[in-house]
């Protein structure tokens, strides 16, 4: 007896990433001293640069849930495409939704690294990691006990 595993593809646009980046940036501009400077790279005009920040944190990202992934696709210029494992696939929106808010958050936290804001970079890096941990329980909940799978 062949058992199939059924899997849900979960694809994160980078523009839409993008977007999350700016409009947090822009409340922590708005609501920041007077004399704090944004990173370069969160500048509206400089997506070119930010892409491949958003690229390393989906490659992070893909390494904290390798036990959940059934594949995981990076070397594409526009999404990420994380392919789960859950038997019950009326969360993937949600996932999706989590997964891409992980994503901006550890961008942001890159970011604001390279700039020497640790106070900020600490803040998105708890923030990214509270909504990863939070896909990887939902996904643990959703198909059960991990497992490493050979991609």
């Amino acid at each position: 007896m062949k058992t199939t595993i059924s899997t849900v593809s979960l694809r994160l646009s980078y523009d839409e990433i993008a977007k999350e980046i700016h409009a947090a940036s822009a409340l922590r501009s708005y609501f920041s001293r007077i004399d704090e400077q944004l990173p370069p790279m969160l500048l509206s005009n400089h997506d070119k640069a930010l892409a491949p920040v958003i690229a390393d944190a989906c490659a992070l990202m893909a390494l904290r849930l390798a036990d959940n992934l059934a594949d995981v696709t990076l070397d594409n210029e526009e999404y990420a495409e994380f392919v789960v494992m859950p038997r019950n696939i009326s969360a993937a929106s949600a996932l999706r939704r989590a997964l891409e808010h992980a994503v901006a958050a550890y961008a942001l936290h890159l970011c604001f690294a390279g700039v020497d804001n640790t106070l900020a970079a600490d803040g998105y890096r708890v923030e990214s990691d509270t909504h990863i941990d939070g896909v990887k329980s939902s996904l643990l909940r959703i198909s059960g006990t991990p497992r490493v799978t050979g991609w």
